[in-house]
């Protein structure tokens, strides 16, 4: 009997469906094991080093990998296939070791969209003309988003994902040249609109105002620089680019919007409540408490800290850990709507009082957390982990899987 096709989205979220049955994974199913899944699918004919795997998914100093990493692994490949089968796939091995080489062994058909779009890029990469502005096209539409976003911690998952980003950024080019030199910008708009769904610290609303403007729709350019405006205060801490400010000017002085914006007396409100003597300024720039633990500051913030740290090291022959911290929590385990970010709470909780007061920490994206960890050794960070995973597994309700890497900067 001809078996059903194995369909499988992991641009922008991750999905399975056997059919149209949707696979769906029990509590009882862990990050790492939907993590080998995923990197075998991703990994193809070509398959993943054993060693290399074991390196993705325990990583080196991961107290969880024990002192048998090989043996853990085979563990969780014999566990992956009761899993596969439990969750309503057929019986079958699925994972095949060959010659130190881990494969996805199975012959039930695959249509990933991962591996679709790159076959689609690489196709209108060898095309000319019409057909390689179709190709981009349909490129385009299977492009849903990031891969794998709970995944982006992982460096296998990241270096995956850069290059991802990159035969998008191409598709896009390739469309922009076309609509551009056939004054489309309807589609132009509806490009540049995908572009900033996915990515909407990348500047795209700055090309989706021009496009506006360039078909008199200044009211829709307006609408964009405030939703922008209010995702970057709340998200980053920062005001609109530069470019996107230009934007907002040129819609200001257009006639149409030539009174003052509102935006400007918010602005100007908000400048009457700064303090405006000396001391006052000192006492609202420095802390009044005096509390323990680690210091959090928005990641633009944060930037600026290990930049002006970097400067007081230089000569110092000192070194700087920039610690990677990752919060998975399978849907499953989810639970009602709103309990990841619950869960991110008591991690950042968890961070806080886990560290010391000179340790300085930011939040970046929807499941990772930034540490800057100083005078402190490589070897330290699995301890550091471990006292983080301890405090937040003991907060109230908490039920996310952490993992976290590690980088070293030398000064």
């Amino acid at each position: 009997m001809k078996s059903e096709t194995l369909h499988i989205q992991m641009l922008g979220k991750f999905t399975v469906y056997y059919g149209t049955n949707p696979i769906v994974f029990n509590k009882s199913v862990s990050a790492k094991s939907l993590r080998l899944f995923q990197i075998l699918l991703l990994s193809g004919k070509k398959g993943l080093p054993k060693s290399e795997l074991i390196d993705c998914l325990y990583g080196w100093g991961d107290p969880t990998g024990g002192g048998n990493r090989n043996r853990n692994l085979n563990n969780l490949i014999y566990r992956l296939k009761g899993l596969l089968v439990s969750a309503g796939l057929p019986e079958g091995n699925y994972v095949a070791i060959r010659d130190g080489i881990c494969y996805w062994n199975s012959e039930i058909p695959l249509e990933i969209d991962v591996i679709h779009f790159e076959e689609l890029s690489s196709q209108a990469e060898l095309a000319q003309g019409d057909k390689r502005v179709r190709l981009c096209r349909k490129a385009e539409e299977v492009y849903r988003g990031e891969l794998l976003p709970m995944n982006m911690s992982d460096l296998w998952f990241y270096g995956k994902n850069v290059y991802l980003k990159e035969l998008y950024l191409w598709v896009v080019d390739v469309l922009e040249e076309e609509y551009r030199k056939t004054g489309n910008y309807k589609e132009l708009l509806k490009l540049y609109t995908h572009a900033a769904e996915i990515y909407p610290f990348d500047g795209w609303q700055v090309s989706m105002m021009r496009c506006c403007l360039a078909m008199h729709r200044n009211d829709e350019a307006l609408d964009i620089y405030n939703k922008t405006a209010e995702l970057y205060a709340r998200e980053m801490g920062i005001p609109p680019m530069e470019e996107m400010q230009e934007c907002f000017d040129q819609i200001m002085f257009s006639g149409r919007h030539s009174q003052q914006s509102q935006e400007q007396k918010i602005w100007q409100a908000k400048e009457r409540s700064l303090p405006g003597k000396e001391d006052e300024i000192a006492k609202s720039i420095f802390e009044e408490d005096k509390d323990s633990g680690a210091y959090y500051c928005t990641y633009p913030s944060f930037v600026d800290h290990c930049r002006l740290t970097a400067r007081m090291m230089e000569g110092c022959n000192k070194k700087v850990l920039l610690m990677f911290l990752n919060l998975s929590q399978n849907e499953s385990k989810a639970g009602r709507e709103g309990d990841f970010v619950r869960q991110m709470e008591r991690l950042k909780e968890a961070v806080g009082r886990a560290l010391s007061r000179k340790d300085v920490y930011t939040r970046y994206g929807s499941s990772h957390y930034i540490l800057m960890l100083l005078d402190m050794e490589r070897e330290a960070c699995a301890s550091v982990f471990g006292q983080i995973e301890k405090i937040y597994q003991k907060l109230p309700d908490s039920r996310g899987e952490l993992w976290y890497h590690v980088a070293e900067l030398s000064f």
